[in-house]
């Protein structure tokens, strides 16, 4: 998140996807937690971030512009989803498998 805020100065980085970045890392750091630590699986979603843009949904010159919102609703609509659908696991109260199970005592015996 913090390497992307150094393009905002130059203006090579538009405000607006501030948000989006902050979802997108909320999603990432999901993935690769959730996956086991899988490193390939962040990088692949990063990699995809840059494949659907605008211009490549046929949008162009001043309808490109204006579809800068787009990733900002996608990834803040994912992140919220993946906040609501694990939040036990966010905030670290997930149960355990073995959080629930009776406990049965075995019988004394004398010899």
């Amino acid at each position: 998140m913090l390497w992307h805020l150094r393009y905002l100065p130059g203006g090579d980085y538009a405000w607006i996807y501030i948000p989006a970045t902050l979802a997108f890392t909320l999603i990432a750091g999901w993935l690769y937690n959730r996956t086991g630590g899988s490193l390939l699986l962040a990088l692949l979603l990063h990699v995809t971030d840059g494949l659907i843009r605008p211009q490549g949904l046929g949008f162009v010159d001043g309808a490109a512009a204006r579809m800068m919102w787009l990733p900002v609703v996608v990834y803040g609509a994912v992140a919220t989803g993946l906040l609501m659908i694990s939040w036990r696991w966010w905030t670290g109260r997930e149960a355990s498998s073995t959080a629930h199970q009776p406990v049965v005592l075995a019988p004394i015996t004398s010899n």
